[in-house]
């Protein structure tokens, strides 16, 4: 080797001793914003964040055309990797979008031993609330949130279907629903028993990992243009080397606020001509029928029960007059059943109608009920036509119907008087009450039936004066451990949904009763402060939030390893009993 080459080495390897350690732990502090582009109204986070460094004196910017909402929160964590230090202190606010238009948000300051720093400045555009394509939605978002409708035109009484859709290009860690859409206009029914699952969708050149975590049935009830406020999330942003969305095993870097847009719907009037059986039902029906007896006579009456089975407002579902036949009296028909409840991510209403028929005239008759009902498909009115069925006529006694029976009860005011009786028996004297057996039985009961009244009054006056938080408080344990017996049996008979469900619920029951959160505030973060406030141990509290964190996503993402379901039940055990040990 020459010398030249040996003092090129020599120099190179001095420059790496002195200068790597400073590039690998180089200072920075920069602004951070998840969107370019925001609706008027929507919630976002602005985020100023030191990296390796202890700063003071922290100043924000002036946040010109935005409101601030909440801030700035401080938070602060360190890491060693391979040796290697550092650490981050980061001030978010959360910001409301004001008027549109296009806003800088200037440079924060923060001093470093002695030396200001400033970050960079943000330039966000507003934009007026109107519908904005998926693709300019996506075109500068990593993550966002949609409010997808089945259909943006509908007659009153139609089913809507709601999807709320998150789409992440980052890893999540988990998510809630900071406020809910409000439906003015609308009936709505959120679905109980849906069950999203993650897909990978391409938007133009993007591939987003989507979740559709909230489906809501809703059903116009006038005629207008109406609209679904915005839904609002809080999201934790996963580290940024996770690979898995949605992935409960991540610890989480931050939380972001995400505003999707509003939902307008056109309602359109019923089309005119509407048939004489017309049920009220709009949408997708099966109409099913059942008859008592096949033989009778004119003296009987004919059960004929119509079900009508849809995915409409089950509200407007009317009694139809479907029977036109003069052979036959109709009386009121009545409202005997009904039943609401979900099949293959929809809504189903079912009602059942029941009809008195009674025939006139003997004979054969050929009976087949038919109802019309709304479809939206064809834009029409569209008749159903339930079962045919037969029946044979006798003719009866020749008594008259109850109805003409009781108009001739009605007419009948003539006053009869009847001869007085002129030979009347004599009866033997009854002994009196008074000197009978039973009455000394029951004057010998009375004194122990007042003493067993005076016992019963005095425990209801001791249960009375029970504090009933205290009494819930005390009874917390054993009713969780009710419950978790109840979700062992579904575990054992591999009804996943049912456990998770069961578990989640003596959880957040226990909370309720034993540590006083409402179900209200069962929100992690307002848990955690709630647990903190009572000094239970910060890893106690973190297995609990797992535990919720995990149930949640079994329950609403879909997400349920098959052989973690004894660990959850075990931990929950566990974690229960160590909260009631340390709230005694």
């Amino acid at each position: 080797m020459t010398f030249q080459k040996f003092h090129n080495w020599l120099l190179a390897g001095i420059f790496f001793l002195v200068f790597a350690p400073g590039l690998r732990a180089q200072t920075t502090f920069e602004a951070y914003a998840p969107v370019k582009q925001v609706i008027q109204g929507e919630y976002f986070n602005v985020s100023f964040t030191l990296l390796n460094a202890d700063g003071s004196d922290f100043k924000p910017p002036k946040f010109t055309g935005f409101r601030i909402v909440n801030g700035p929160s401080r938070s602060v964590s360190t890491s060693i990797i391979n040796g290697d230090r550092s650490s981050e202190m980061t001030h978010t606010y959360l910001l409301e979008a004001g008027d549109p238009g296009t806003y800088t948000i200037g440079s924060a300051t923060i001093q470093v031993k002695g030396k200001v720093l400033r970050s960079n400045t943000l330039k966000i555009v507003v934009n007026a609330r109107d519908q904005q394509s998926l693709e300019e939605i996506a075109s500068d978002a990593e993550i966002f949130v949609r409010a997808i409708p089945s259909t943006t035109q509908a007659y009153p009484g139609q089913q809507v279907l709601i999807d709320y859709k998150l789409y992440s290009q980052v890893s999540v860690d988990h998510y809630s629903i900071a406020s809910e859409s409000e439906y003015p206009g609308f009936f709505a029914q959120p679905m109980r028993r849906f069950r999203g699952r993650t897909q990978v969708e391409q938007i133009g050149s993007k591939s987003y990992t989507t979740l559709v975590f909230r489906r809501v049935a809703v059903f116009p009830q006038v005629i207008d243009t109406l609209e679904i406020s915005p839904i609002r999330l809080q999201v934790g942003l996963a580290d940024a080397q996770g690979r898995n969305n949605f992935n409960p095993l991540i610890s989480p870097r931050q939380v972001i606020a995400l505003t999707s847009e509003p939902v307008k719907i056109a309602v359109l009037p019923l089309p005119s001509g509407t048939p004489e059986s017309f049920c009220g039902g709009v949408g997708t029906f099966e109409l099913r029928t059942d008859y008592d007896r096949s033989s009778l006579t004119t003296d009987d009456a004919l059960t004929v029960n119509l079900t009508l089975i849809g995915n409409g407002d089950v509200k407007r579902l009317e009694a139809p007059a479907w029977m036109n036949n003069d052979s036959f009296e109709v009386y009121n028909p009545s409202m005997v059943d009904e039943n609401i409840f979900e099949n293959q991510g929809e809504l189903l209403a079912q009602r059942t109608f029941e009809y008195q028929l009674i025939p006139r005239y003997p004979g054969k008759y050929t009976i087949q009920p038919q109802v019309a009902i709304f479809s939206p498909d064809s834009s029409s009115y569209v008749f159903l036509e339930g079962s045919k069925f037969s029946i044979t006529v006798a003719p009866g006694s020749g008594r008259p119907r109850r109805q003409e029976v009781e108009e001739q009860a009605g007419q009948n005011t003539e006053l009869v008087i009847r001869p007085l009786k002129t030979q009347v028996p004599l009866l033997t004297a009854e002994t009196p009450f008074i000197q009978s057996n039973t009455y000394w039985i029951l004057v010998g009961l009375a004194p122990f039936l007042l003493f067993i009244a005076w016992i019963i009054r005095q425990q209801r006056i001791r249960i009375s004066n029970i504090d009933p938080v205290a009494l819930r408080r005390s009874k917390a344990m054993k009713i969780a451990a009710q419950r978790l017996t109840v979700a062992k049996t579904y575990l054992d008979q591999g009804a996943n949904r049912e456990f998770f469900d069961e578990t989640s619920k003596a959880t957040l029951g226990f909370l309720t009763d034993r540590i006083g959160i409402p179900p209200a505030s069962q929100k992690k973060t307002l848990i955690r402060q709630a647990l903190e406030s009572k000094g239970i141990d910060g890893t106690l509290i973190d297995r609990l939030l797992a535990l919720l964190n995990q149930c949640e996503l079994a329950l609403f993402a879909g997400q349920a390893d098959e052989g973690a379901k004894q660990e959850v039940y075990q931990e929950a055990l566990e974690v229960l009993s160590s909260l009631a040990a340390n709230t005694d």
